[in-house]
Protein backbone atom coordinates (compact mmCIF):
# COMPACT_ATOMS: atom_id res chain seq x y z
CA UNK A 1 0.00 0.00 0.00
CA UNK A 2 1.64 2.91 -1.46
CA UNK A 3 1.37 6.42 0.50
CA UNK A 4 -0.97 4.86 3.28
CA UNK A 5 0.57 5.72 6.64
CA UNK A 6 -1.76 4.14 9.04
CA UNK A 7 -3.76 7.51 10.10
CA UNK A 8 -7.30 8.15 8.58
CA UNK A 9 -5.57 9.00 5.27
CA UNK A 10 -6.73 7.01 2.21
CA UNK A 11 -4.55 5.11 -0.51
CA UNK A 12 -6.01 7.09 -3.36
CA UNK A 13 -2.98 5.60 -5.09
CA UNK A 14 -5.21 2.15 -5.74
CA UNK A 15 -7.92 3.94 -8.30
CA UNK A 16 -4.99 5.29 -10.60
CA UNK A 17 -3.85 3.06 -13.80
CA UNK A 18 -0.54 1.55 -13.29
CA UNK A 19 1.10 3.75 -15.92
CA UNK A 20 0.24 6.87 -14.63
CA UNK A 21 3.46 9.06 -14.42
CA UNK A 22 2.22 10.86 -11.33
CA UNK A 23 3.53 10.61 -8.01
CA UNK A 24 1.27 10.75 -4.78
CA UNK A 25 3.09 12.32 -1.96
CA UNK A 26 1.06 11.67 1.07
CA UNK A 27 2.62 14.89 2.86
CA UNK A 28 1.50 17.38 0.84
CA UNK A 29 -1.85 19.40 1.28
CA UNK A 30 -1.93 19.93 -2.16
CA UNK A 31 -4.22 18.35 -4.34
CA UNK A 32 -2.87 15.97 -7.45
CA UNK A 33 -3.99 16.68 -10.88
CA UNK A 34 -4.51 13.19 -12.83
CA UNK A 35 -4.42 13.30 -16.28
CA UNK A 36 -7.33 11.46 -18.56
CA UNK A 37 -6.23 7.86 -18.48
CA UNK A 38 -6.47 6.52 -21.82
CA UNK A 39 -8.66 3.73 -22.75
CA UNK A 40 -7.26 0.62 -24.46
CA UNK A 41 -9.90 -2.42 -26.09
CA UNK A 42 -7.07 -4.82 -25.16
CA UNK A 43 -7.75 -4.07 -21.19
CA UNK A 44 -10.83 -5.06 -20.09
CA UNK A 45 -11.87 -4.86 -16.35
CA UNK A 46 -12.05 -7.61 -14.44
CA UNK A 47 -15.31 -8.95 -13.54
CA UNK A 48 -15.85 -9.65 -10.19
CA UNK A 49 -17.67 -12.89 -9.07
CA UNK A 50 -21.07 -12.16 -8.18
CA UNK A 51 -22.05 -12.92 -4.56
CA UNK A 52 -25.56 -14.48 -3.40
CA UNK A 53 -27.59 -11.92 -2.40
CA UNK A 54 -28.76 -12.15 1.23
CA UNK A 55 -29.62 -8.20 1.36
CA UNK A 56 -32.97 -9.43 -0.42
CA UNK A 57 -33.83 -11.73 2.59
CA UNK A 58 -33.10 -9.34 4.53
CA UNK A 59 -34.76 -6.42 2.77
CA UNK A 60 -38.32 -8.78 2.77
CA UNK A 61 -37.52 -9.49 6.42
CA UNK A 62 -36.70 -5.81 7.18
CA UNK A 63 -40.47 -4.97 5.39
CA UNK A 64 -41.94 -7.17 7.16
CA UNK A 65 -40.63 -6.28 10.63
CA UNK A 66 -41.53 -2.63 9.57
CA UNK A 67 -45.21 -3.82 8.13
CA UNK A 68 -45.54 -5.17 11.91
CA UNK A 69 -44.11 -2.25 13.48
CA UNK A 70 -47.09 -0.21 11.57
CA UNK A 71 -49.77 -2.85 12.39
CA UNK A 72 -48.73 -2.24 16.10
CA UNK A 73 -48.64 1.52 15.88
CA UNK A 74 -51.56 1.82 14.40
CA UNK A 75 -53.77 -1.24 16.60
CA UNK A 76 -52.34 0.60 19.49
CA UNK A 77 -53.87 3.82 18.35
CA UNK A 78 -56.98 2.71 17.29
CA UNK A 79 -57.27 0.85 20.65
CA UNK A 80 -56.16 4.40 22.70
CA UNK A 81 -59.40 6.21 20.44
CA UNK A 82 -61.80 3.40 21.10
CA UNK A 83 -61.14 3.64 24.39
CA UNK A 84 -61.22 7.54 24.59
CA UNK A 85 -64.18 7.41 22.68
CA UNK A 86 -65.51 4.90 25.41
CA UNK A 87 -64.72 7.58 28.52
CA UNK A 88 -66.22 10.44 26.79
CA UNK A 89 -69.34 8.13 26.30
CA UNK A 90 -69.64 7.42 29.84
CA UNK A 91 -69.06 11.00 30.56
CA UNK A 92 -71.93 11.91 28.31
CA UNK A 93 -74.40 9.48 29.75
CA UNK A 94 -73.18 10.42 33.48
CA UNK A 95 -73.97 14.25 32.58
CA UNK A 96 -77.28 13.68 31.48
CA UNK A 97 -78.16 11.26 33.98
CA UNK A 98 -77.07 13.52 36.78
CA UNK A 99 -79.26 16.45 34.53
CA UNK A 100 -81.76 14.13 34.76
CA UNK A 101 -81.49 13.63 38.22
CA UNK A 102 -81.60 17.11 39.13
CA UNK A 103 -85.19 17.82 37.22
CA UNK A 104 -86.60 15.08 38.99
CA UNK A 105 -85.30 16.71 42.08
CA UNK A 106 -86.73 20.00 41.14
CA UNK A 107 -89.57 18.85 40.43
CA UNK A 108 -89.72 16.64 43.60
CA UNK A 109 -89.73 19.53 45.12
CA UNK A 110 -92.21 21.49 43.86
CA UNK A 111 -94.79 18.25 44.58
CA UNK A 112 -93.62 18.21 48.25
CA UNK A 113 -94.42 21.80 48.62
CA UNK A 114 -97.61 21.52 46.97
CA UNK A 115 -98.81 18.46 49.13
CA UNK A 116 -97.58 20.77 52.38
CA UNK A 117 -100.17 23.22 50.64
CA UNK A 118 -103.07 20.81 50.26
CA UNK A 119 -102.13 18.89 53.49
CA UNK A 120 -102.64 22.21 55.45
CA UNK A 121 -105.74 23.15 53.51
CA UNK A 122 -107.91 19.91 54.34
CA UNK A 123 -106.37 20.49 58.46
CA UNK A 124 -107.65 23.90 58.54
CA UNK A 125 -110.93 23.07 56.17
CA UNK A 126 -111.57 19.90 58.91
CA UNK A 127 -111.63 21.11 61.55
CA UNK A 128 -114.03 20.58 64.24
CA UNK A 129 -115.39 25.04 64.46
CA UNK A 130 -115.19 25.04 60.39
CA UNK A 131 -117.48 22.14 60.34
CA UNK A 132 -120.02 23.35 62.94
CA UNK A 133 -119.68 26.96 61.05
CA UNK A 134 -120.69 25.25 57.87
CA UNK A 135 -123.31 23.58 59.62
CA UNK A 136 -125.29 26.14 61.45
CA UNK A 137 -124.62 29.16 58.72
CA UNK A 138 -125.00 27.64 55.61
CA UNK A 139 -126.86 24.46 56.09
CA UNK A 140 -129.33 25.69 59.09
CA UNK A 141 -128.33 22.91 61.55
CA UNK A 142 -129.13 23.20 65.02
CA UNK A 143 -127.33 21.17 68.03
CA UNK A 144 -129.92 18.74 69.09
CA UNK A 145 -131.65 19.52 73.44
CA UNK A 146 -131.48 16.51 75.98
CA UNK A 147 -135.24 16.67 74.98
CA UNK A 148 -135.04 15.94 71.39
CA UNK A 149 -132.66 12.76 72.81
CA UNK A 150 -135.02 9.26 72.77
CA UNK A 151 -133.14 6.16 74.32
CA UNK A 152 -134.84 2.76 73.70
CA UNK A 153 -134.01 -0.12 75.49
CA UNK A 154 -134.46 -3.17 74.94
CA UNK A 155 -134.41 -6.89 76.25
CA UNK A 156 -133.01 -10.73 75.33
CA UNK A 157 -136.35 -11.01 73.72
CA UNK A 158 -137.54 -8.02 71.91
CA UNK A 159 -137.16 -7.65 68.05
CA UNK A 160 -137.55 -4.64 65.86
CA UNK A 161 -139.05 -5.52 62.05
CA UNK A 162 -138.47 -2.85 59.64
CA UNK A 163 -140.59 -3.13 56.91
CA UNK A 164 -139.15 -2.75 52.93
CA UNK A 165 -140.23 0.90 52.12
CA UNK A 166 -140.61 2.46 55.58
Amino acid sequence: MAGYNGSSDYDFSRFRSKNSSVKYDPYSSAAVKLAPEPYYEDEQPKARPRQQRSGNTESKKAVRVRRFNIIKVLSVTVLIISMFSAVLACRIDNDEMITNISQAEARLKVAESENTRLRTVISSDSSYDKIEDLARNKLGMVQLDGSQVTYFETTNGDRVIVKKGK
